[in-house]
């Protein structure tokens, strides 16, 4: 499995409510590497008006989740509970932080989710980048 998809069946897993979309907004800096992936609802609607399952009808921009590599560290940016709050993640440690900058305790529910994804993904993009 390549790189370009990894990474959304990784969220699907964890995530399994909701799509995510690779955009093509991947940008590559120096010695840093950033991937945006977009969120949508699932086909769980009763009544379809379009049959795209990617539709901008079934967007979900508070699923969206980020990816940034830079020099053996993963910080995974996403809104959970109507809050932006990032993971930093290294393969010895993992650190919570908040929009304001201020370092938090895991939240729950979903922050043991976004821990089991950057641990998913930090090999991937190790081995790529």
């Amino acid at each position: 499995m390549g790189l370009l998809t990894n990474p959304a069946k990784i969220l699907i897993e964890h995530f399994p409510k909701c799509k995510f979309r690779l955009t093509t907004n991947v940008e590559i800096k120096y010695s840093s590497v950033n991937i945006k992936l977009e969120g949508y609802f699932t086909e769980d609607f009763e009544n379809r008006p379009y049959c795209d399952p990617l539709h901008d009808y079934y967007r979900n921009s508070d699923h969206d989740i980020s990816l940034c590599w830079n020099t053996e560290k993963l910080i995974l940016l996403g809104g959970l509970k109507a809050k932006m709050l990032a993971l930093e993640y290294a393969s010895s440690s993992c650190i919570w932080i908040e929009k304001e900058g201020g370092v938090i305790a895991r939240p729950h529910p979903n922050g043991e989710k976004f821990e089991a994804i950057a641990e998913a993904l930090y090999p991937i993009m190790s081995e790529h980048f």
